[in-house]
């Protein structure tokens, strides 16, 4: 399974038909909740990331995002100076937050 995830990192497509990601409809995605947001696996979580610009920042993504609980592995596609695009792969639950922050904290944006 294939996630999509945008900016607020939700899966618009698989969600459409289900309620929200939370199950029941009564999901804050999108929204700026507080609440984490966690995504169940196993899966493959497609995230599109500005500002990496050579392999050195693939380099710097790639073993932050690695460090994030239920991470497998990281691949990047990376396009310099525009928006590279992260798959991550896990065969557990992962917190697209500390995805999120993780990115962040290297010094890149999530697009």
């Amino acid at each position: 399974m294939e996630a999509h995830h945008d900016l607020g990192l939700t899966d618009r497509n698989a969600n459409a038909n289900a309620g929200g990601c939370c199950g029941g409809g009564g999901c804050a995605c999108g929204s700026n909740a507080a609440a984490s947001e966690a995504h169940a696996a196993p899966a493959d979580i497609v995230l599109n990331v500005d500002g990496l610009t050579c392999g050195n920042c693939v380099n710097h993504v790639t073993s932050a995002v690695t460090d994030v609980s239920g991470v497998d592995s990281v691949e990047i596609e990376l396009n310099a100076g525009g928006t590279s695009t992260v798959h991550i792969h896990s065969s557990g639950t992962v917190d697209l937050d500390a995805v999120r922050a993780a990115i962040v904290d290297a010094g890149y944006q999530p697009a």
